[in-house]
């Protein structure tokens, strides 16, 4: 049994007033145009829907399962050695998250609550819930620490430190959310120091999405609209070049 310094009620509770924020976040981000990349006349003039439904399916599976348009990106310059770091850290954390995901849904649906401060991990699970749960978690945060550990050596290209990107707060804030998740296992473990293990897991967590409409993390988003937008014009231009 595991015990919180809040109540599963104001767990609830938080999670909603953060979906609220992102919400808020990512409509003014859309307002500035952030996805604006659809044109009337892109679509009226040789486009049809299972151009459309194609693209979007090919975005999914080969962008975004298989960071295929990472393969070809830098190349040149300081990556030539490089050339598959991004990729492969892109791979790395996408999967991680997706374990990471996972397993806080699995908690959601499956813990089970002895007291509004007190759960049994995964209880509905069986007796393997709470390692399925927290194994999923481990080894998806390990996989994000290891594409951030990859990539972030030749983040700068030996220029130095300048300023905080949009990249470099999302891996710094997702790092230090899993470090803080690991701690917070730890301390639940061992049932020292929770609660303050508890509120610096959650605000990294409350951080990281609370940034996300402003930061590279948004892409889980836009990176689906933008890929699906580039696949799309170039079956219409194909199509119009077979035409012709």
């Amino acid at each position: 049994m595991i015990s919180l310094p809040v109540t599963h009620y104001e767990i609830i509770y938080g999670s909603i007033v953060l979906v609220v924020i992102l919400v808020v976040g990512f409509i003014y981000e859309l307002k500035q145009g952030a996805t604006k990349v659809y044109t009337k006349n892109e679509i009226a003039h040789g486009g049809n829907g299972s151009m459309l439904i194609k693209a979007f399916i090919e975005t999914i599976f080969l962008d975004m399962f298989a960071s295929e348009p990472m393969a070809a990106c830098h190349t040149q310059a300081f990556y030539e050695s490089k050339a598959h770091v991004k990729r492969a850290s892109h791979i790395l954390v996408f999967y991680g998250f997706v374990l990471l995901l996972i397993s806080t849904i699995i908690g959601f649906a499956f813990d089970r609550w002895i007291t509004p401060y007190a759960f049994s991990k995964a209880f509905y699970l069986g007796p393997l819930g709470s390692v399925i749960e927290t194994g999923l978690g481990v080894v998806g945060g390990i996989i994000i620490l290891a594409g951030v550990a990859i990539y972030w050596p030749v983040r700068y290209r030996g220029e130095g430190w300048k300023a905080l990107s949009a990249a470099d707060l999302f891996l710094l804030l997702l790092a230090f959310t899993v470090i803080t998740g690991f701690l917070l296992e730890l301390a639940e473990e061992y049932s020292l120091y929770v609660a303050a293990a508890f509120w610096i897991h959650m605000a990294f967590i409350f951080a990281l999405f609370a940034t996300m409409p402003f930061t590279k993390f948004s892409h889980a988003l836009y990176q689906i609209i933008w890929n699906t937008h580039d696949r799309f014009y170039r079956k219409v231009a194909l199509n119009k070049g077979e035409e012709s």
